[in-house]
């Protein structure tokens, strides 16, 4: 397994709903009330920039840039439930309107945090549905790293752009683990590609996005041999080549195929949208770095800074509290 220190990268790109998410829910006590009476979790939007610039630190060479991707937080609606409309029906942070007032919060300082900073946002698109696109853009394609625990950011990964994921490292203490195309295939049993990354989520399932298992309780090595038999086709082709295949029993050939709606659907809603690089460009903006806005917002949230660098300290008594915020 690759150790998180060996590289930095010209690139890095990361996920902002899955470290805002973690970051809330790891600091829900941390809050401060604004001038309208609310009171804004504000740990969540102090520990995602505190999280941004140690990814920064320990990944991003001297010059490189950050690429900020946000998630549209109502953008499942629009479009993947009309396939299913379960689909997010368990996320209700997206229904508590103090977390997305924090993660709208988060979006404005970020556009005016540094010059070497890009925010990327379009309308009724998941930040999943943008990873890919940006992965083939031709200025990240040869040095980056993409940040995220969604599995469906897997489908990134190449010979020159690998996946960070928050988790439990080699000595089973968390931080960033680096997956390159090897070190992916020794953990899960096939290559990261868009399609295999499909193939698996239309069988398991995405209990974060409340999209059922396609065919429950499948054991992990069938599973596996299917995705590598069929590493180029469709769950239409499996259905197809079932009879064929030895190492499949009867009765799992009967519980795949009885479970084909359900497969077939899956594989449609973890599908991304089709976003070309070109496209892409349209909904990404360079971050401005403006001390003065970085100070007003920052005073409305009831944080310090440091003389003109703008750099976040202790915040009042409302904030700031001894209890460790966990790395998210």
């Amino acid at each position: 397994m690759i150790e998180e220190n060996q590289n930095k990268y010209h690139n890095i790109v990361v996920d902002i709903y899955s470290l805002y998410y973690r970051a809330y829910y790891s600091s829900r006590h941390l809050t401060h009330k604004l001038s309208d009476g609310t009171r804004l979790v504000t740990g969540g939007i102090y520990a995602s920039i505190q999280m941004l610039r140690l990814i920064q630190s320990k990944f991003l060479v001297k010059y490189g840039y950050m690429y900020c991707v946000f998630d549209s937080i109502f953008s499942g609606d629009a479009i993947r439930k009309q396939k299913d409309p379960l689909y997010e029906a368990n996320r209700d942070e997206k229904k508590d309107p103090i977390f997305c007032l924090g993660f709208d919060y988060l979006y404005n300082i970020l556009l005016n945090f540094d010059n070497r900073y890009f925010i990327i946002k379009k309308p009724n698109s998941e930040a999943d549905d943008l990873a890919y696109p940006l992965a083939q853009n031709s200025e990240l394609s040869y040095s980056a790293l993409f940040v995220s625990n969604d599995f469906d950011w897997a489908r990134v990964i190449t010979s020159k752009v690998h996946l960070a994921k928050y988790e439990k490292n080699k000595n089973r203490k968390k931080d960033y683990v680096i997956y390159n195309q090897e070190v992916f295939r020794d953990k899960y049993g096939f290559d990261p590609e868009d399609n295999t990354i499909k193939l698996y989520k239309a069988f398991r399932g995405d209990k974060p996005n409340n999209i059922g298992p396609g065919v429950p309780f499948i054991k992990e090595d069938l599973l596996i041999k299917l995705i590598n038999e069929f590493q180029y086709g469709t769950v239409d082709d499996i259905i197809c080549g079932l009879n064929s295949l030895s190492y499949v029993t009867t009765k799992w050939k009967r519980n795949i195929k009885n479970n084909f709606a359900r497969l077939k659907l899956n594989y449609n809603m973890v599908d991304c949208q089709q976003i070309s690089t070109e496209n892409l460009d349209d909904f990404m903006f360079p971050s401005v770095f403006k001390p003065n806005t970085l100070k007003i917002l920052y005073a409305s949230l009831g944080f310090k800074i440091v003389d003109d660098r703008v750099d976040l300290q202790k915040t009042d008594n409302t904030f700031f509290v001894s209890k460790k915020i966990s790395r998210v």
